[in-house]
């Protein structure tokens, strides 16, 4: 879908052809984001358009608009805030936020209890990420009995930090696939129910024509 947004972005341009183009398109995204849709999107560039580039980029959420609008970036990936004017977005699916524990931890066994959860030391990820809002909203009240111990930026730095430790993290699905089997990291499903994260693509809307 995204390989796709990129084309009609550019077809104004009535000479593009894609296996000859040597364009950068330029990508709003966090690490996240790299995961989740670089190695599809980059599999269906190198077959349709080899000589094409990606650059991937990571700035505050609240600057996307304006990267947007300037032309520094074509498209943002991800889980964006709505409201944007002049936008156009397209909502791609919804991701799930599991835990991630290491397979060390004998604290928690083979499911995740709210007591464990509450009791353990956390690693929280903090913005540009939205995984850890919802998980506030979802424990309401109970949300001050969690000990976050450690706040990181990027995702790619929590699976060596939960390696042989009794931390753990919630991370969306894709992530926790990604990177839990070459980390030692077993993945746990929530013990409360707790809103997905919708993942969306935003581009502006002068593409559009």
């Amino acid at each position: 879908v995204a390989l796709r947004t990129l084309k009609d972005a550019i077809e104004v341009e009535r000479r593009f052809i894609p296996s000859e183009s040597q364009r950068t398109f330029r990508l709003l995204m966090t690490d996240t984001g790299d995961l989740m849709f670089l190695p599809k999107l980059m599999a269906h560039l190198r077959s349709l358009a080899p000589r094409v580039k990606v650059s991937c980029c990571q700035i505050p959420r609240d600057k996307y608009g304006e990267a947007l609008e300037a032309g520094a970036a074509e498209i943002a990936l991800g889980m964006l805030p709505t409201g944007m004017r002049d936008f156009s977005q397209q909502r791609l699916r919804d991701e799930t936020l599991v835990c991630l524990v290491s397979n060390t931890n004998k604290s928690i066994g083979t499911k995740l209890t709210l007591k464990q959860f509450l009791a353990a030391d956390h690693v929280s990820i903090m913005p540009p990420s939205m995984s850890d809002r919802p998980v506030v909203r979802a424990l309401g009240s109970r949300a001050s009995e969690r000990s976050v111990v450690l706040e990181v930026q990027h995702y790619l730095a929590v699976p060596m930090i939960l390696q042989n430790s009794d931390l753990l993290a919630v991370v969306p699905k894709t992530v926790a696939i990604a990177l839990a089997e070459l980390n030692n990291l077993r993945i746990m499903a929530l013990p409360f129910e707790v809103t997905q994260l919708p993942l969306k693509q935003y581009w502006h809307r002068r593409s559009n024509s």
